[in-house]
């Protein structure tokens, strides 16, 4: 049976041909080589077929090309930092921050809701200020992984997190000012209920984004 390996996240195919597209990633089917046994259980790369070199221009004009300028120590450290946060798994390690608060916020706010507790009001207020601040640094370290490791691939599974991503970032934001302008809302009859449901609505964002981005991980 042949082996089809996907370019983009590593997920191995076997059948006659590659499928239509990634069941993890959500590439299309041109983002598939085919591969050995073993390169399959070393999970080893293919390497690509060697392609010849350009044709030089029949031209009698030498193009110069300017030679790129020293980097500046600033941007040597942002290179190292974008390095460390890569070698390190900062992604994984930063997205669980606000995944994990975000549905204990919104506990809270039901609580809050249910017992007209000012000071669980307040937990949720300072809880969505925190998945609020947060967030870009998750979206910066995605970032860097979907580059680096993914090559940039707009598949729809990447697209679907960035949206997802930046549901989470906006949505909280939302929620703190709304919270910020009229701390009362979540134990106030009768004006708690859009705030809830759009607290749902962030929740099922970030919870969507974790879903796909464990697809990539586990490749299932």
């Amino acid at each position: 049976m042949k082996k089809w390996k996907c370019t983009v996240c590593g997920y191995i195919h076997e059948g006659p041909e590659p499928p239509e597209k990634c069941p993890v990633c959500g590439a299309d089917r041109s983002k598939f080589v085919e591969i050995t046994d073993e390169e399959a259980s070393a999970g080893a790369a293919p390497a690509a077929a060697p392609e010849g070199p350009a044709p030089e221009p029949e031209t009698d004009e030498t193009v110069i090309l300017p030679a790129p300028g020293p980097r500046t120590t600033s941007q040597q450290l942002f290179d190292a930092v974008k390095s460390l946060m890569m070698r390190h798994h900062a992604h994984p390690i930063l997205v669980h921050i606000p995944n994990g608060v975000m549905p204990v916020s919104f506990a809270l706010g039901l609580l809050a809701v249910v017992f007209g507790s000012d000071r669980m009001s307040t937990a949720v207020e300072f809880n969505l200020l925190f998945v609020m601040l947060s967030m870009p640094l998750v979206l910066f370290s995605g970032y860097l992984d979907w580059k680096g490791k993914y090559g940039g691939a707009l598949t729809s599974v990447f697209m679907t997190k960035m949206a997802c991503g930046a549901a989470v970032l906006v949505g909280s934001a939302v929620l703190y000012f709304w919270m910020l302008k009229n701390h009362s809302v979540l134990i106030t009859p009768g004006k708690w209920m859009p705030f809830v449901l759009t607290h749902l609505g962030v929740l099922a964002a970030a919870a969507a984004a974790g879903f796909f981005g464990g697809k990539l991980v586990f490749r299932d």
